[in-house]
């Protein structure tokens, strides 16, 4: 029943995206649009998370995370990023059905890496690029540029946050 009522809302959701997203292509720095955007996302966020939708909120959450950095004056909206916001909705949208498999496991790595240079470099990143340059001696990826590492790093600031997002989806179940 509940997924039903997610996949009804998601849909509006990921529709209603567009309008703020559009807004922000014509003007970069209009702050109401980018505060809907961000409701928007965050909205499908929790809402995906409530119901076991785990790629979806993954997504969201690194669409969120750069709309949080672009409101506190921490990233620059530029035409790449809001083209990239429009293909994260689009996958977004793809993701929230009741086929979610339809999004290939690669797509949805790449569409996160690509949020997660965003947020940390303030800028989309030119697509089929690597995310980051390797350091001398580094051995080149296995699978060519989106591999799933064996370690990852994470900011300290975003791990308190993440342990406070589940200690939240604890409370709600």
């Amino acid at each position: 029943r509940y997924r039903t009522l997610f996949f009804s809302e998601a849909r509006e959701l990921v529709e209603g995206l567009n309008a703020p997203l559009l807004a922000l292509e014509r003007d970069p720095a209009d702050q109401a649009a980018l505060r809907e955007a961000f409701r928007l996302v965050h909205t499908l966020k929790s809402m995906a998370a409530a119901v076991g939708f785990g790629r979806a909120a993954d997504l969201a959450h690194a669409v969120e995370s750069v709309l949080d950095r672009a409101q506190k004056g921490e990233a620059e909206i530029s035409p790449p990023l809001v083209d990239l916001f429009f293909r994260a909705a689009d996958q977004l949208g793809r993701l929230s059905t009741p086929d979610e498999g339809q999004v290939e496991r690669d797509e949805a790595e790449a569409m996160l890496e690509e949020m997660g240079h965003a947020s940390q470099n303030h800028e989309a990143p030119v697509p089929g690029a690597p995310a980051r340059p390797r350091e001398a001696g580094e051995p080149e990826s296995p699978r060519g540029g989106a591999a799933a590492a064996q370690t990852i790093r994470i900011r300290v600031q975003r791990l308190d946050s993440l342990i406070n997002l589940a200690g939240e989806l604890l409370i709600i179940k």
